[in-house]
């Protein structure tokens, strides 16, 4: 019965050698056709086969070729858009010199005396008074509009330190580079919160 299996067994093999060698063929090249190698038989001085019906088992059925991955799609970009503009406060220059300059530690760091403006390039500065005892000895010095900000009802000195204020221009009530801004005049200030 040993014997009878084995050229069964063999035939079996070769079948299924003769399919994975179509798969591959497949997988390598689509579009040729690939022949089918006949089943070799057995050598002459082996058995024949137990019955003529028996066939080599069915080959498997062939997988489709394995694809390249999809090219990648670049991520879509976010939109980037301006960062909203910072929330200004109106002040008539009247209403802006009614207050004390405060710095990030809520303390007076001057007087406001006045709005001016250059006469070179209308840039605006508020003119600090700043030290001195009683009116006496005080020096006023420029800052820069740009960096005093209302936050509610204070004036406040914003991207400045307060020792920063030391190295300002001092101001000159005869200087003509400069000139005062009306009581009336509307300046805008940039509002924290």
């Amino acid at each position: 019965m040993r014997q009878a299996l084995t050229p069964v067994a063999v035939l079996g093999l070769l079948g299924l050698l003769a399919s994975s060698q179509e798969t591959f063929a497949q997988a390598t090249t689509p579009a040729e056709p690939q022949a089918t190698p006949a089943p070799s038989t057995p050598s002459a001085g082996a058995p024949p086969p137990a019955s003529p019906d028996v066939t080599a088992p069915p080959a498997p059925a062939a997988s489709p070729a394995p694809t390249a991955p999809a090219p990648a799609q670049p991520a879509p970009q976010p939109t980037v858009s301006a960062p909203p503009p910072a929330p200004t406060k109106k002040m008539s220059v009247s209403d802006l010199v009614a207050k004390d300059l405060q710095g990030s530690k809520e303390n007076e760091v001057g007087d406001i005396e006045r709005v001016v403006e250059a006469t070179s390039d209308k840039k605006r500065y508020v003119v600090v008074s700043r030290g001195g005892f009683l009116g006496f000895f005080e020096t006023e010095v420029l800052v820069p509009l740009e960096n005093v900000a209302a936050q509610g009802d204070r004036v406040v000195l914003r991207n400045m330190a307060e020792e920063q204020l030391k190295a300002l221009s001092k101001f000159d009530d005869d200087d003509k580079s400069y000139r005062e801004l009306e009581g009336s005049t509307t300046v805008e200030l940039n509002e924290m919160k």
